[in-house]
């Protein structure tokens, strides 16, 4: 079970970072457009952008997806309702064996 709670603290860091990352790309996309429609700057550019500003939304929402799964895993070990809602857990006190906390 504790490895079920490590597991959905980590889906949750992911997101954080995918989220993050989203963000970058959303500036990076803005200033692209803008080099584009000054001519200063390919199409490429623009699209190249995107195309990672999306996969990066994409693996977001499979993060969220891992963390129904695992919620509704760790709810059942526990003899609770699988869809009880469980929130973001908090960061553990001692790392996993071989894990470096990163803040």
């Amino acid at each position: 079970m504790r490895e079920l709670y490590y597991d959905l603290f980590f889906a949750y860091r992911n997101i954080d970072l995918l989220s993050d990352k989203a963000v970058l790309f959303s500036r990076i996309e803005d200033a692209a457009l803008a080099r584009y429609s000054s001519g200063m700057a390919p199409q490429q550019e623009v699209l190249m952008a995107q195309t990672e500003k999306y996969m990066l939304l994409e693996r977001e929402e499979m993060e969220r997806q891992k963390i129904r799964s695992l919620e509704a895993m760790l709810n059942a070990a526990v003899g609770r309702d699988t869809n009880a809602p469980l929130g973001r857990p908090e960061k553990p006190r001692t790392p996993p064996t071989g894990t470096v906390w990163m803040s």
